[in-house]
């Protein structure tokens, strides 16, 4: 399983710099807070822009054509005098126009990302509590920190690096790119995300296009899945359509209407397919738990990969398959029509059922197997 020992090894490096950074403290330091707030007018569906690291961002909404921002400083340090030359090094950079406005965390370390990483002297974070209007656009970048978004409406799009986010609910698109954490989004119209050596749970949306690698990815609910996936986890309760292309993937389906698979490497396996599936496997297999009568087609291509398929009790189909150095397992009830072998290659035409049913069948093997039960 060398995709999730590659994806436990980097989450592992991950929380390691992440409990050295500046937030972890450490003995009996005092103390010192330093708050920034602004407001700022912004039009209705306006652009709040927000850039922050080494700490938390809380965004939230209301309504109200202004955006609201609270920055709190906290360093803890040996002393007044050791906490005021971390002050001095931090910056809240603001910038406003009418359709935008923005802030962004700038830090002064001297030239070097470690300068205070580990420093006896001083630890610090950087929070920020933001309220934008209700439909305005969020983008929003963090590093080496958490960010929780409530229901927002603008289109929205996170950057999270060594970190983890949750978003309550987003009505408009939604597009993330996330390395080195765990992202949450219960609720979602639109999303793309981009993600590596992370873990992100989807719990309900309307479409999700996703490019991943090395990655847990969690999908409960959703109408469309487009995939690109490498070294992966996939755990789907329900999708209508699933695409995916990738390698090295493990793909685990609870219930899918239509199936479209291209990877080498992977191990499918889906509870229930309730339309049609189009699989091209090398080096894998697929398990389909149950295909309920009255399915459409299945069209399987393999090299080097195992089709095991249970079709519901009580469906017509028929099934048309040829193997190469590849084993055809198929029911009892099959009323074969044609049956050919010779040497290392075998062809079965036949139906179950009714003669010329809609439901079909087809596979083309090279090494490998089918069986059909």
């Amino acid at each position: 399983m060398k995709s999730v020992y590659n994806f436990k090894t980097w989450l592992l490096l991950a929380a390691a710099m992440l409990m050295v950074g500046p937030a972890v403290w450490a003995g009996n330091k005092q103390e010192f807070s330093k708050t920034i707030k602004r407001n700022f007018p912004l039009t209705a569906n306006g652009l709040a822009s927000l850039d922050n690291q080494y700490g938390k961002v809380y965004v939230k909404t209301w309504d109200q054509d202004r955006v609201k921002v609270e920055v709190k400083i906290t360093v803890r340090a040996n002393s007044e005098q050791d906490a005021q030359k971390v002050f001095d090094k931090i910056k809240i950079e603001f910038a406003e126009a009418a359709d935008k406005v923005a802030a962004k965390t700038v830090i002064d370390n001297g030239g070097s990302t470690w300068s205070w990483w580990g420093s006896s002297k001083v630890d610090y974070s950087i929070d920020y509590d933001v309220v934008i209007p209700n439909n305005a656009r969020l983008d929003l970048a963090n590093k080496y920190g958490d960010s929780f978004i409530g229901t927002i409406n603008g289109a929205t799009t996170l950057n999270i690096k060594y970190g983890n986010f949750q978003v309550e609910s987003a009505k408009n698109d939604l597009s993330v790119f996330l390395g080195y954490g765990n992202g949450t989004i219960f609720l979602a119209n639109n999303v793309v995300a981009d993600g590596s050596y992370c873990q992100l749970k989807v719990k309900e949306a309307k479409s999700v296009k996703i490019n991943s690698k090395y990655s847990k990815v969690n999908i409960e609910e959703t109408g469309t899945l487009d995939a690109n996936s490498q070294y992966d986890s996939y755990k789907i309760g329900y999708v209508h359509t699933f695409n995916n292309e990738g390698r090295y993937d493990n793909l685990e389906i609870g219930a899918a209407e239509v199936l479209n698979v291209t990877s080498k490497y992977a191990e499918v396996s889906i509870g229930e397919l309730k339309s049609s599936a189009n699989l091209d496997l090398k080096y894998g297999g697929a398990n389909f738990g149950k295909v309920v009568k009255g399915f459409n087609n299945l069209n399987l291509n393999g090299s080097f990969a195992d089709y095991k398929i249970k079709v519901e009790e009580g469906a017509n189909y028929q099934v048309k398959a040829s193997a190469d150095y590849a084993g055809i397992k198929y029911p009892q009830v099959l009323k074969v029509v044609n049956e050919k072998e010779k040497g290392t290659y075998h062809e079965i035409d036949g139906y179950v059922g009714q003669k010329g049913a809609r439901s079909v069948i087809k596979a083309n093997l090279n090494y490998g197997g089918l069986k059909v039960w």
